[in-house]
């Protein structure tokens, strides 16, 4: 199992959630907004990853976001309970610090400001160097065939 991501749209906006590239189709991405939010930004729709993406409205109120997302937590942990789980709350709103401290040794459950879990960057192909010419020039290759496979084999010519 992955890791669950809560994250508070209103509280953290965007900014919080352009960097999850790099999650994996086990991880969660649940946004909770309400009216209330900001602009929503579109590019987190088109890159999270492999992440499933969750977007939760809920209804506008004092602390609103902050109770639809601890009861989510609760579910989760319930559901999830005799499996290796992760919960990051997503949010700079320090009154999570006291659930965390709560589930400390019986769940895995952080708050972080942001997710940053960028996909590494694909390996850049290697520059083409004129050597494979020249020694073109003094190779021979010859391909064999037997029972689809097809060997191919460089001999070089005497020089």
């Amino acid at each position: 199992m992955g890791t669950f991501y809560l994250v508070d749209y209103e509280n953290v906006g965007s900014g919080s959630v352009t960097k999850c590239s790099g999650l994996d189709k086990t991880d969660q991405l649940h946004i909770f907004y309400t009216e209330n939010s900001k602009n929503i930004n579109l590019d987190i729709v088109d890159d999270h990853g492999d992440a499933v993406l969750e977007t939760h409205k809920v209804p506008t109120g004092s602390q609103s976001a902050d109770m639809h997302i601890v009861s989510y937590m609760g579910y989760i942990l319930g559901k999830y309970e005799k499996s290796a789980i992760k919960i990051v709350i997503v949010s700079k709103d320090k009154d999570y610090d006291n659930l965390i401290k709560f589930w400390s040794g019986k769940a895995d459950i952080s708050r972080k400001q942001k997710i940053d879990v960028s996909a590494p960057k694909k390996a850049q192909p290697a520059k083409k160097s004129s050597e494979p010419k020249a020694q073109a020039k003094n190779t021979k290759t010859a391909s064999k065939t037997t029972e689809n496979t097809t060997t191919k084999v460089v001999v070089k010519k005497p020089t």
